[in-house]
């Protein structure tokens, strides 16, 4: 039975900013005019893969898999949202978030003094839209839907729940049966802030190479309702636990919803994708 977080939180309000346009490269002498040279028109150097990050491999950087879906290695990073921000639309986003005026987080200057910290202070449609820009989507369901509130304890389909733990019932933590502290970056591990991405080598779900499922900033997934209230206020789940949840908010079999506009500076993103064999 899932669970939710009843923990002290606080906190509210955005800071607003303004965006910036980009630079792109025309003219390269290919014929495709991206700028990369391989005539492939992708700009992204990187001929016939498919996935657009320019290292000749069809795996998506920053992404492991289990052979069924990829899931981010780490939390995104305040560095990798800093670059989606001069690019963000807000005509890019589902209707369910025709609400939205910004995409820049709450206390986001104060944030971009660690790049390397998880971005937090985001709401749901900040985590859809950075996820979609990637070619990347929310955590929902091993076949590619979205997931609903009902299967947050689907082990085996739900991609978040099934990337923690491998859906075995008997692994409660991403490291394992039994809670260690010091493992990940929950309240016991006495740190009170989150960590950069990926720094805590214990802290490895059963995906090899996938860090922080437990702990450090809750992650949003696909997973709201459609309950008649505005769709700013419609809950969507979150998973993982942050750094100042306890040890049974942290395990792999938690959720928590909140709001689609809630943003707190222990909330952060985490994306999925379609497995590319």
């Amino acid at each position: 039975m899932a669970c939710t977080e009843v923990g002290p939180e606080g906190g509210s309000g955005a800071e607003t900013g303004t965006d910036t346009d980009t630079e792109t490269s025309t003219g390269d002498g290919d014929g495709d005019g991206d700028g990369d040279g391989d005539g492939d028109g992708d700009g992204d150097g990187d001929p016939g893969d498919g996935d657009g990050d320019g290292d000749g491999d069809p795996d998506p950087d920053g992404m492991v898999t289990n052979g069924e879906f990829w899931i981010d290695a780490t939390e995104v990073s305040v560095f990798e949202y800093a670059g989606f921000l001069p690019q963000a639309n807000l005509d890019d986003l589902p209707e369910v978030c025709a609400w939205k005026d910004s995409f820049t987080p709450q206390y986001w200057d104060s944030q971009l003094f660690d790049s390397d910290a998880p971005v937090t202070g985001v709401d749901w449609c900040d985590a859809y839209a950075y996820c979609a820009s990637e070619g990347k989507r929310l955590c929902g369901l091993t076949d590619g839907q979205p997931a609903t509130l009902a299967d947050a304890n689907d082990a085996m389909n739900n991609e978040w729940f099934r990337a923690c733990n491998g859906g075995d019932a008997s692994q409660t933590y991403p490291y394992g049966a039994m809670y260690d502290a010091n493992a990940c970056n929950g309240e016991d591990a006495g740190i009170d802030e989150v960590v950069d991405v990926g720094t805590l080598p214990g802290c490895e779900g059963d995906i090899p190479g996938l860090r922080d499922m437990s702990g450090n900033v809750w992650e949003w997934t696909s997973a709201c309702d459609d309950a008649d209230v505005p769709d700013s206020e419609q809950e969507c789940r979150r998973r993982g636990g942050s750094f100042n949840s306890s040890a049974n908010i942290v395990r792999c079999a938690v959720g928590s919803v909140r709001a689609r506009d809630y943003r707190l500076n222990n909330t952060g993103i985490r994306c999925c994708r379609d497995f590319m064999p």
